[in-house]
């Protein structure tokens, strides 16, 4: 199989490689002063291949050279592309009164418009929405962790968190949700129940990392309260 990975999907796409007996393709990106964009990709000898795209800094650039990925293959003669995105841009906004859901309605539309063979997605942020979207995408959070989460406690640290808490523990995986208090923008109170999480190996969820005080407050939390091993679950960095 060939994995064909962009600027900010070369680690993931290697340590794949590393998994199997995989090509890696590296791709080269060329952006001109006006922000317009050119992909170029090495010539390759094969019908079918996965490209790897992955989000550094400008998520809308890099969407668009997600689409250009996808026409260069497609003029290369490739007849079976995978798409693998880990994180899907767009999905941190939610549906609206009237039942659409926006911006992302339209990306996903462009998406399909690419024809890609599969879609695959590491983490939707939001996985009630992807269920809402005809099946658009396939998500394996369950492939992720494997044998690891019998006996790992996923932890949602605040209410941004709990749609993503609910889908595991849907699942069949534990979980429990601790409550925040920000009290000011550089200063978050975390609180739970410790019995939760005595001697347990936790994997605390958020989406969106900035400053990082809610997952790290979260984890001297966990610590507080005697967990082992404390995994930090970050949908979009």
């Amino acid at each position: 199989m060939i994995l064909v990975a962009n600027h900010s999907s070369l680690h993931l796409a290697s340590r794949i490689c590393e998994l199997g007996p995989y090509t890696l393709v590296t791709s080269d990106t060329r952006l001109y002063n006006s922000k317009e964009m050119e992909v170029s990709i090495p010539s390759f000898d094969a019908n079918e291949c996965v490209l790897i795209i992955g989000y550094d800094g400008d998520s809308n650039l890099t969407f668009i050279e997600l689409l250009l990925h996808a026409q260069k293959l497609k003029n290369m003669g490739v007849s079976k592309v995978h798409l693998c995105m880990p994180y899907m841009i767009y999905s941190r906004q939610c549906q609206d009164k009237s039942g659409s859901f926006g911006v992302l309605s339209l990306v996903i539309n462009m998406i399909n418009q690419c024809q890609f063979a599969s879609v695959s997605i590491v983490d939707p942020h939001d996985p009630e929405i992807f269920s809402q979207i005809n099946n658009f995408v396939e998500i394996p959070h369950n492939s992720l962790f494997g044998d690891y989460t019998k006996d790992a406690v996923f932890v949602s640290p605040d209410a941004g968190s709990r749609r993503r808490l609910k889908f595991f523990l849907n699942a069949g995986c534990k979980g429990f949700a601790l409550n925040k208090i920000r009290k000011s923008p550089s200063e978050v109170y975390i609180s739970g129940e410790c019995e939760d999480f005595n001697r347990k190996d936790c994997i605390i969820l958020d989406d969106i990392v900035d400053s990082a005080n809610t997952v790290c407050r979260a984890a001297e939390f966990l610590k507080k309260c005697g967990a082992q091993q404390i995994t930090g679950y970050i949908s979009h960095n």
